[in-house]
């Protein structure tokens, strides 16, 4: 018994953007190809516009988002886009600049990434979290109250 499924569709150059099947993390031009036989519709993804973009999420550049919730308790989240591979080190000081908590400290991948802050055991007050990254630098603000 044959499962496969045969997608076609009429190439029309009138489209100004890119556009591409995606099959198993292939790209397929659909301006070029009008035909494909696949297994599973649910391997399947319809990109128009950058297909490397889809292929390779990175973001364009480095960002710390605003933690959140913030102020919090006992936990907070911070979200963090690294445009390029490298040394991340994120650690979070008191205000007299010793380091309660390291997040993070080694080598990361490009792509969106998420750390979470327990503080549980921490005292209420104000807290600094830094992250370097490569030549970026980012410092916030957090506020503990329990």
């Amino acid at each position: 018994m044959n499962n496969a499924i045969e997608l076609s569709w009429i190439a029309s150059q009138d489209i100004d953007a890119e556009v591409h099947l995606v099959v198993n993390g292939e790209a397929i031009d659909m301006k070029v190809e009008t035909s494909i036989e696949i297994e599973d519709i649910n391997t399947m993804f319809v990109v128009v516009g950058n297909v490397n973009s889809f292929m390779n999420p990175a973001p364009e550049q480095f960002a710390l988002s605003a933690a959140y919730p913030n102020p919090f308790n006992p936990s907070t989240n911070l979200n963090l886009d690294l445009n390029q591979d490298g040394f991340v080190s994120v650690k979070v000081y008191n205000v007299v600049g010793q380091v309660v908590a390291e997040l993070a400290n080694g080598h990361m991948d490009a792509g969106y990434h998420t750390f979470t802050w327990n503080a549980g055991s921490i005292a209420s007050g104000m807290y600094l979290v830094r992250v370097e990254a490569g030549s970026h630098i980012a410092t916030q603000k957090l506020m503990l109250l329990k």
